[in-house]
């Protein structure tokens, strides 16, 4: 209790205050402790906030130094338009973390980019609700599976009607519109998701197309960050060999069926 006390800057002997003055006393040490976490609990948050901040401008300069075909191959993972991926290598190098995400919505946005390199996007999401593997039937690379899984989290304890509603109406959905049910399920549980799904099947195909592409903005914004704080972390090494090695054996392929 002395140490307290002489924290308050108050001189005392134990005879000087009457029993009643204690509680008192007490409670303004207490305010004071408070007080004092409060203020380091501040100076935490923002020390994590600065470091996030470093680390993305530290993963802007990475980017920036990469060479196109790895940029490329990351930017890819964030979203599969190639020609998008072309546009942004293009456009480096970035000045900061938000002229990274305004050229992406500026390139995403432009009425040069067709429906082909929309669609070609969207069809490196894994259906919702689907169980996917690091990487799918179609090549998508192991960065982008993972991340599908994690913005899918709301679907990992939905009951198993609700799965095999999102699976049918997935599928009809797909059979109406030619391309998969894309929403930014980030944050999202599956009963939200279905309830969506259920009220985009009344649409038409042109609004469709637009509400996608909406959706696929929100995701490769979010992409784009986690890259980046990835890329400032220096933690993507191995992941751009992995995925390079994807996208030559995905080309070869594509190649091969043209051929075909």
């Amino acid at each position: 209790f002395f140490f307290i006390l002489r924290h308050l800057d108050l001189e005392f002997t134990r005879f000087e205050f009457p029993c009643q003055t204690l509680p008192a006393l007490s409670a303004a040490a207490g305010g004071t402790l408070r007080k004092r976490l409060s203020k380091t609990q501040t100076r935490e948050g923002e020390k994590g906030g600065l470091m996030k901040e470093e680390r993305e401008t530290a993963g802007v300069a990475a980017l920036n130094a990469l060479n196109e075909s790895d940029a490329r191959v990351l930017l890819l993972s964030c979203c599969a338009s190639r020609r998008f991926a072309e546009r942004m290598v293009s456009a480096r190098p970035f000045g900061g973390v938000n002229v990274v995400l305004e050229t992406a919505a500026s390139v995403w946005d432009d009425e040069g980019l067709e429906e082909h390199d929309r669609l070609e996007a969207f069809a490196a999401h894994p259906r919702i609700g689907a169980r996917n593997t690091p990487r799918d039937a179609e090549g998508h690379d192991a960065r982008s599976a993972a991340w599908s899984s994690g913005e899918q989290i709301g679907v990992a304890s939905a009951a198993q009607d609700t799965l095999d509603e999102l699976a049918a109406l997935n599928g009809e959905y797909y059979e109406k519109f030619g391309f998969v049910y894309l929403v930014c399920a980030t944050g999202k549980s599956a009963n939200e998701m279905l309830a969506t799904l259920k009220d985009r099947l009344t649409q038409n195909r042109d609004t469709e197309l637009a509400t996608a592409s909406a959706e696929q903005a929100k995701i490769t914004r979010l992409r784009l960050l986690k890259l980046l704080h990835q890329l400032g972390e220096g933690s993507t090494t191995d992941a751009i060999v992995g995925a390079t090695a994807v996208a030559t054996e995905v080309g070869r392929d594509r190649t091969a069926n043209h051929r075909l």
